[in-house]
């Protein structure tokens, strides 16, 4: 077992040695450069010496300081913009103005690859950029990472179409979601949230594997998942997405951008997002539509402001979703005849952010990061019901500062987090209400060549579980310029909505016995990363190697084996651990193409009532890969996908009759998706086909002839319900 003194070791390792070393010091700004010609900071622009001596991020007004090297090249770069580079030469000032890779690309043709792991970032963390995201449909953001190695993709079960991510093995409600930093979707819409982001409205994402800054909180387990929505300032002025399928899924996207308010110092934006799919079909003949008839819309308005003392954003966002699942011509009328399945989602929010600058201090800043959400859900599962309700406030208020110099940087932060929430399954009713203050520190090393410590911990104290600490350590280390070691340590620990995130359980005749009261999730994690840039005559390559394991010491366990009549929930009494490995390479041999190969292993076990066991519908063995090749200024782009999914461990639970016997473990299967774009001057169309090989579980529910009698369960699915899809689509871009 990975113990505490584990980190006590670390840092008598590392803390040791580190003093405060007085450097001298350059001193800069980054920008961008609007049409106009006004000059825009660039807060969070990473810049670093060449050979990765130093590394350091801008402030809110685009200021940093570095260490000096007497000899080298500085490098300036941001996600979207192209990197800058200015040579030493005595300077003691150094203004970077970087171009966007849009505009970049109007001149020459620029390849590059549209997702990287970061070399800068303490943690390991994979950028995928809006560019890697127009490779798929990616309608929703639950369908954006169909193109990445890192998360895994699956659907819940055989009726309702809800989809699922995990990281490292483990479910995704392990590694939390974020919106710019914000927890968003971490209770009632744990599984439902996804579906509500429309993909257009995502400029980037950022996977971060192992436990992450502690500044985020205490949820993350596995890893975190952030994503970044299009910036009032920033984007088209009008951008416009129309998709249709062959499965009757129908999709509008509407974005309006870059909207100047007064005196080009505000800014604000607007997304719209209406989908519905209205056909129904059943091609294996067993009575049950492969996919859900569902209506979805959504908006979101933001407004920005820049100031000479401050900067601030504030955000909301309507969204609801209606799905219809189940036998083939179900309404909710018909749910005593015919078995259905019915959720109806509402999502409210507002979110923003204020940060207050330091002009003549730039490396002091003060933060506040703020969201108020209101979230309804009612489901019906057959005869089944689950309804919810919850109202969350998030506050965060950060301040950072240095030692010193710039090599010892602080940053603190006091948050809330207050959550009332009500659930109903069947005839039973749930409260919980938390309270949840805490603070939170993180301390940056950067003294010693090539290498940068990490070091954070919060406090927290929780109202039903009581106070709890937080302790990570984030280490990276550079050999040289093209290689980059992590070490990530820390533990994590949340509290569970058993009902809201286990949907799995409700379609089917299973009886839910809970035996105990659920604790709170507990987990410990130790992760060993390397990356390597490989640059040969035949073209530049990257290579990623990680391996991570989860030890938990409180858990939740969600039992299907025991009884095939029964869902078992009880608290974790023995071990429960997940090892991941993965390895990946890509790169560019040739002009326009670029590819990714990846191979995961997961080794995924925990102590049931009947033992240890492999955890369900978890593959040991996963292959992935993403090719892509483009003519000269992208005119046209093919994309190809393709993933391999080892054998599952199906729980079908002991006393099953014969005939309604499932397989112990699933076979392994392969799935293909293909897309072509077309570029034109202002109009991009595309066309694609999902499930290329029409790979299909043909059982994938159990007694579908009786779907209210005892055997029934359609909650067994290991394997794509849905086949062969063609889609057709057009993105018109207005440019600013």
């Amino acid at each position: 077992m990975i113990r505490f003194s584990i980190l006590n070791i670390f840092c008598c390792l590392f803390f040791a040695p580190l003093g405060l070393f007085s450097q001298d010091q350059i001193k800069g700004r980054v920008v961008y450069k609007e049409q106009s010609g006004k000059e825009v900071p660039l807060p969070g622009a990473n810049v670093y010496w060449s050979d990765l001596s130093a590394t350091t991020t801008t402030n809110e007004q685009g200021f940093f300081f570095l260490k000096r090297k007497n000899d080298g090249s500085l490098v300036a770069s941001f996600v979207g913009y192209v990197n800058d580079t200015l040579q030493e030469r005595g300077r003691e000032h150094f203004h970077f103005v970087l171009r966007s890779s849009e505009d970049v690309l109007d001149e020459v043709e620029v390849k590059s690859s549209s997702t990287f792991i970061s070399k800068v970032e303490p943690t390991h963390t994979e950028y995928i950029s809006a560019r890697e995201l127009t490779k798929a449909p990616c309608c929703n953001l639950s369908e954006s990472f169909e193109t990445n190695a890192s998360v895994d993709v699956s659907t819940t079960d055989a009726v309702t179409g809800t989809k699922q991510i995990q990281m490292l093995g483990l479910s995704g409600k392990y590694a939390p979601l974020v919106r710019e930093n914000i927890p968003v979707f971490n209770s009632l819409l744990i599984n439902h949230g996804l579906h509500l982001v429309p993909g257009t409205s995502v400029s980037g994402i950022a996977i971060s594997k192992g436990p992450a800054s502690v500044i985020n909180g205490y949820h993350s387990m596995t890893g975190m998942i952030n994503y970044q929505l299009l910036q009032p300032n920033e984007g088209d002025k009008l951008f416009l997405n129309l998709f249709g399928s062959s499965i009757g899924r129908l999709e509008f996207n509407g974005n309006l951008g870059n909207v100047k308010l007064s005196n080009d110092s505000s800014y604000f934006n607007a997304m719209v997002h209406y989908s519905e799919i209205f056909l129904e079909r059943d091609l294996n003949n067993d009575g049950f539509r492969d996919y859900p008839k569902s209506r979805r819309g959504s908006f979101m308005g933001r407004w920005k402001k820049f100031g000479k003392k401050f900067n601030t954003q504030l955000g909301v966002v309507l969204a609801q979703e209606n799905a219809e699942g189940g036998e083939m011509g179900f309404t909710r009328d018909q749910a005593e005849t015919l078995y259905g399945t019915v959720a109806e989602v509402k999502n409210f929010e507002i979110f923003g952010s204020t940060g207050f600058l330091f002009p003549s201090s730039p490396h002091r800043g003060i933060g506040t990061l703020y969201s108020y959400s209101r979230s309804e859900i009612d489901s019906e599962y057959g005869p089944k019901s689950y309804s919810g309700s919850s109202d969350e406030l998030r506050l965060n208020l950060l301040y950072q500062t240095r030692i010193g110099n710039s090599n010892h940087k602080i940053l603190t932060s006091a948050s809330f987090y207050g959550n009332h929430q009500e659930e109903n399954y069947n005839d039973s009713i749930f409260s919980r209400e938390e309270v949840v203050p805490g603070i939170s520190g993180e301390y940056t090393f950067s003294g010693i060549n090539r290498l940068s410590i990490v070091l954070g911990a919060r406090l927290d104290h929780h109202n039903i579980v009581g106070t709890k600490g937080v302790g990570r350590l984030h280490v990276k280390y550079d050999p040289d310029e093209k290689s980059v070691f992590r070490l990530t340590f820390g533990n994590g620990w949340r509290v569970p909505s058993i009902y809201a995130e286990n949907i799995k359980m409700y379609p089917s005749s299973r009886v839910i016995k809970q035996f105990s009261n659920p604790a709170e999730e507990e987990s410990i994690s130790l992760g060993l990363t390397y990356t390597r840039d490989i640059k040969t005559n035949f073209g530049q390559y990257n290579l990623g190697l990680d391996f991570f394991r989860t030890e938990f010491t409180k858990q939740i366990l969600v039992d299907y084996d025991q009884d095939y009549q029964s869902v078992y929930l009880y608290n974790l009494n023995g071990e429960s651990y997940s090892n991941s490995l993965q390895a990946q390479f890509g790169g560019s041999p040739v002009a326009g193409f670029n590819f990714t190969v990846a191979y995961k292993w997961y080794d995924v076990k925990m102590k049931m009532a009947e033992g240890l066991m492999r955890a369900p519908f978890v593959p040991e063995h996963r292959a992935f890969l993403q090719a892509s090749y483009a003519t000269a200024f992208d005119r046209w782009v093919f994309d190809y996908t393709l993933n391999w999914i080892g054998k599952k461990r199906i729980p079908g639970g002991s006393g099953r009759p014969d005939e309604y016997a499932v397989r112990e473990y699933s076979p392994d299967f392969f799935t293909m998706n293909f897309q072509i774009t077309r570029k034109l001057r202002w109009v991009e169309l595309y066309g694609g086909i999902e499930n290329l090989a029409d790979v299909r579980q043909e059982d994938p529910i159990v007694d579908p002839q009786n779907p209210f009698g005892p055997n029934f369960d359609a909650g067994l699915a290991w394997g794509p319900t849905v086949g062969r899809v063609f889609y057709l689509g057009a993105r018109y871009k207005l440019m600013k």
